[in-house]
């Protein structure tokens, strides 16, 4: 496949230069176009709500920032750059639609098939927007789709994401088998990047087998290595997953640590993925700890409302969940159900994953 490569001094930046741009978002695309944008001599704002910690970051970087409704009505050119799972994957899909068998030599052009990337986002985006059936099908086609070139980097791209999204799952048997594949992977090529990913998912594994003292070294082990690499993209949901089993292991202090250790990166990266679940753990935390209802119901809250404003069906399953076990401590069993019902019978598919037995047998109780 023949590639034509352009350079600076094919592109005319004066079409960009007349235009007025918003970027809205400043996260780790939003920050680098804006930056990019500024140094090109581009009239650039950045759109941000009011109470976003990424407001002082991006007006220490010496650029204006203004709400997003008034940075969209000031400009030419809008860039959303903004954590949208349910846009997102109707992108993914139509990558996936474009996709000729000739493209597969860009894999070696940018280190990623790009048919095995497409999949390995998506099945994490179906799985969030509450398609767990088709999010395991895409995950398993990525995987098959790396295989068929016998791309190194691709492969272990795609089990390292479907990886992610059985460990979603809560399905042990099968992480220890992609997982597995992963580091035996990563061991012959020398990869330690998927390596310590590899090693993090195997010590959740041992943490939820009943070995958490392990578990959780090799975990932290993992992400204290990657954080040193600067690869900080999943170390948000590794520190949740970490905080989740200390909470259950009653080593609380630790625990609220690694939570705020995650909220600051939440909040320095806009790496929103799994912002509902940092607000389900803390609540599921705090109650362990306190036995509080109402600092946990408030975290609970919180983490619905974040879910149901990404479009994520499953985080907000998993919250509800938890809030509707803690109405039925207060007898309130009919505010238990009318709330968890009707998000349980939105799913149509998946009814044998964890989450969702586990959901329906809770209602089940609650009848």
């Amino acid at each position: 496949m023949a590639v034509t490569v352009y350079y600076a001094e094919d592109a005319d930046p004066s079409i960009i230069r007349s235009k007025k741009v918003a970027v809205i978002g400043y996260g780790s695309q939003g920050h680098a176009h804006a930056l990019n944008l500024k140094d090109s001599g581009v009239d650039v704002r950045v759109g941000l709500p009011g109470t976003s910690r990424s407001v002082a970051r991006a007006q220490a970087a010496g650029l204006t920032v203004s709400s997003v409704n008034g940075a969209a009505q000031w400009a030419d050119v809008i860039m959303m750059l903004v954590p949208d799972t349910a846009q997102g994957s109707e992108h993914l899909k139509r990558a996936l639609s474009l996709y000729r068998p000739e493209h597969d030599p860009l894999a070696y052009t940018f280190s990623q098939h790009p048919r095995t990337a497409a999949l390995a986002h998506l099945c994490l985006a179906l799985q969030h927007l509450g398609y767990p059936d088709q999010a395991m099908a895409a995950g398993w086609e990525s995987i098959t789709e790396a295989k068929r070139i016998e791309h190194f980097n691709s492969i272990a791209y795609s089990l390292c994401f479907v990886s992610l999204l059985i460990m979603l799952r809560r399905d042990l048997k099968t992480l220890k088998q992609t997982a597995g594949e992963l580091l035996a992977l990563a061991e012959q090529y020398k990869a330690a990047y998927w390596a310590l990913w590899a090693r993090s998912m195997l010590g959740w594994i041992k943490a939820q087998e009943g070995n958490a003292e392990a578990g959780l070294q090799q975990m932290s082990q993992s992400t204290v290595e990657l954080q040193q690499q600067k690869a900080n993209l999943w170390i948000p949901q590794s520190l949740l997953l970490q905080a989740e089993i200390l909470g259950r292991t009653k080593q609380f202090q630790t625990a609220y640590q690694l939570l705020d250790e995650a909220q600051a990166l939440v909040e320095q990266y806009d790496q929103r993925f799994y912002e509902a679940e940092l607000h389900r753990v803390r609540g599921a935390v705090m109650f362990s700890e306190r036995g509080d209802l109402k600092l946990a119901t408030l975290n609970f809250d919180r983490a619905i409302e974040v879910a149901r404003r990404q479009s994520s069906k499953f985080l907000e399953l998993r919250a509800t969940v938890d809030k509707a076990r803690l109405l039925r401590a207060r007898d309130a069993t009919k505010a238990a159900r009318d709330l968890l019902a009707p998000v349980c019978e939105s799913f149509s598919e998946g009814l044998d994953t964890v989450d969702l037995v586990e959901a329906r047998t809770l209602l089940n109780e609650l009848s």
